[in-house]
């Protein structure tokens, strides 16, 4: 049996999505934006998720583009020069939608870049809230990265599981409530982007956790988000 094309895991209230075809350095074909869309589904629809970390197996984290579609799309493209286009752009712009679904989760989301993240696998990386970058490979850089290359891996495995729990201790509806104003803002006029803020602000407030939030800045603790 064919091993997954990603392979998910989940610690607690993190999930790790991994794309997993390390033969062919990770390469985005549809099969695999199609299982990567149908994980992104599941997990958004998943109320106790705080954070989700994208990664790749092997030494790459994405070669971009599977080259076998790509040059199939050229062969058509060059068969029949602008009748075909509308068809081409059509399924590229389908084939990208899967794998931009990472934009859907709602909570944060964080790309560990263990290795090359080329042309669109650069582009999922840039879709998730934050990077890290591993400075393995052709990311070495002087004495920064002058640990064995298992001690690196374990380092930065460490680094992003760090920062994904870092957001998972927050109260999961303000973070969310966050995610979600950042990325309308660019779009929104400052009454607009007022108005919707003050909304979520107005659902927050309704939550146990608000109630903890300030119970914990007046006792001078840290405060213990439970997600109601």
């Amino acid at each position: 049996m064919a091993e997954p094309l990603i392979l998910v895991e989940r610690d607690q209230d993190v999930a790790i999505l991994t794309f997993n075809d390390p033969q062919r350095l990770n390469a985005m074909s549809q099969a695999m934006g199609e299982a990567f869309a149908a994980q992104v589904a599941t997990l958004s629809s998943d109320d106790a998720l705080r954070a989700v970390v994208l990664t790749g197996a092997g030494r790459a984290f994405s070669a971009g583009g599977d080259l076998a579609m790509i040059q199939q799309r050229a062969d058509e493209g060059a068969a029949a020069p602008g009748i075909a286009r509308r068809g081409i752009r059509d399924s590229m712009h389908s084939f990208y939608k899967l794998f931009l679904a990472v934009r859907d989760l709602p909570c944060p989301t964080i790309a560990a870049i263990n290795g090359a993240a080329v042309g669109a696998g650069f582009c999922v990386a840039l879709a998730c809230d934050v990077r890290i970058a591993s400075c393995s490979g052709d990311y070495a850089v002087g004495d920064e990265c002058a640990v064995d290359q298992p001690d690196l891996r374990r380092l930065f495995a460490a680094e992003h599981q760090e920062l994904a729990n870092e957001f998972a201790s927050n109260a999961p509806a303000a973070v969310r409530s966050t995610k979600r104003a950042l990325a309308r803002s660019l779009d929104a006029t400052l009454e607009d982007q007022l108005s919707f803020e003050a909304h979520e602000q107005a659902i927050c407030f309704e939550t146990q956790d608000a109630q903890e939030g300030i119970a914990a800045a007046k006792e001078r603790r840290s405060p213990r988000f439970t997600g109601t």
